[in-house]
């Protein structure tokens, strides 16, 4: 039978305590306590959250989850009210320039861009947001409603919106460079009710309606292809993060569903459930995802609304001790 060192090379570290700075994969031994620990890398849960001030489905966020902008949404009717987030409460920021719901947005707290929404018809209207006060941009070359939206940190001037509903076929896209949007390369088969994240370089689209509830599209900074399958539907779900960092979570099924999937460059995993099963929730922060925030949305069962939160921390590598069970 080959040792360990054989295998990968070194020997295991006897220690007397355990090492302050854990590296993702490693093994010692604690000569203190006689045991073999290892260090593997732990999925993160959802915990609530504090209670927005409002309640709303169909709200519109970016950011972090401890630094993230809520705003608008069906409360209903459609309001423009926008509040900041700061890890634990909600405080109130500089109403968003209309009334809308449906729209998507991405960025950090202090630059992000929110885009499209529903008030009344399916809106043009997109904004800047600098941690202060809201700005008004060209309007997008198509509208739309239930669409996502990808940029991260550099969303106020590279940005993509993808689907939705309004003017245009599903599958089109509007392409953003900080001063006027055009349109994109064609997303095929795309749908509303789908989120995004990653850049104008490397991006990602997940969920929406059927048929393409489980499905995820890739963006290579010309055009769009097939990602991997999903591990279950989510219409109407949050999700952002990176093209290598990605994650989704919630949306509609029969009812809402809890579950969230994280993805890796290569492939989906299924990383465990919400603390709540929620839809509509676009009230989302997710730039550093796999962590990410969410306030408001539905439970799925029509026009039912809520002001709670939730917050998912990042993958923490921890230290466990080997064990023969």
């Amino acid at each position: 039978m080959a040792t360990y060192k054989e295998i990968s090379g070194f020997n295991i570290k006897s220690l007397a305590t355990d090492p302050s700075n854990l590296l993702k994969g490693e093994i010692w031994y604690n000569s203190t306590s006689g045991t073999l620990k290892v260090a593997p890398l732990v999925v993160p849960v959802w915990a609530s959250g504090g209670t927005n001030p409002y309640t709303a489905y169909d709200a519109c966020g970016f950011g972090t989850p401890t630094a993230a902008v809520i705003c608008c949404g069906n409360s209903p009717p459609q309001i423009d009210t926008a509040n900041e987030y700061n890890g634990t409460s909600f405080s109130p920021t500089t109403a968003y320039p209309s009334p809308q719901s449906g729209a998507d947005g991405d960025g950090p707290q202090t630059a992000g861009l929110v885009a499209g929404g529903y008030s009344g018809g399916f809106l043009t209207l997109n904004c800047d947001y600098n941690g202060t006060a809201w700005s008004v941009n060209p309007v997008m070359d198509q509208s739309r409603g239930n669409l996502g939206l990808l940029g991260n940190t550099a969303a106020q001037t590279a940005a993509i919106a993808i689907s939705g509903e309004g003017s245009s076929p599903t599958t089109s896209t509007s392409d953003y460079d900080g001063s006027s949007w055009t349109a994109g390369a064609t997303a095929t088969g795309w749908k509303q009710g789908t989120s995004a994240g990653g850049t104008t370089s490397a991006g990602i689209a997940m969920g929406g309606t059927a048929p393409i509830a489980t499905n995820s599209l890739i963006y290579n900074g010309s055009s769009w292809s097939a990602g991997p399958t999903m591990n279950s539907p989510h219409v109407y779900a949050g999700g952002g993060g990176l093209a290598t960092a990605a994650v989704c979570f919630g949306g509609t099924t029969a009812g809402s569903n809890a579950a969230t999937e994280d993805y890796d460059g290569s492939s989906w995993g299924s990383a465990g459930n919400m603390a709540t099963a929620v839809s509509n929730c676009h009230g989302k922060a997710t730039i550093d995802g796999p962590t990410a925030f969410v306030a408001t949305g539905s439970d799925g069962s029509g026009p039912a609304r809520t002001d709670a939160s939730q917050v998912r921390g990042g993958f923490l590598v921890e230290t466990q001790t080997v064990t023969t069970s």
